[in-house]
């Protein structure tokens, strides 16, 4: 996944079909930006930013499908490329977010069993 400065608005799914491949490129996050290339503010230039995804696959694929299943290819490919350094960082960071929610849904049931034993105390 790149960030990638774009002229006009890019649509969210572009599929080029090559060589018995579908080349797919997957964006979001798209905001609009000015990049300032000096001080004149004349210079300034209206882009669009987003990240950007890039893969293939075999055979011949719509931009619709693509489109339908586009939340799940983008999980599936996210971290096409990244070295094991990033991968693990990216594991590490996952797993210590997920000890946090465990954390909290821990908190909310001790609290959940806390307000039934108060409940049923005062019947």
């Amino acid at each position: 996944m790149v960030e990638t400065y774009y002229g006009p608005k890019p649509e969210r799914v572009h599929v080029e079909h090559l060589d018995g491949r579908t080349h797919v490129w997957l964006v979001k996050d798209v905001e609009r930006d000015t990049v300032d290339r000096g001080p004149d503010e004349r210079e300034a230039v209206k882009v669009y930013t987003g990240k950007t995804l890039h893969f293939t696959m075999w055979g011949t694929v719509s931009a619709a499908e693509i489109e339908r299943g586009f939340d799940a290819l983008w999980t599936e490919h996210e971290r096409d490329g990244m070295g094991d350094a990033e991968r693990i960082s990216a594991i590490e960071q996952a797993t210590a977010d997920n000890g946090k929610q465990m954390e909290t849904v821990f908190q909310a049931v001790a609290e959940l069993g806390d307000m039934i034993a108060t409940a049923g105390g005062g019947a």
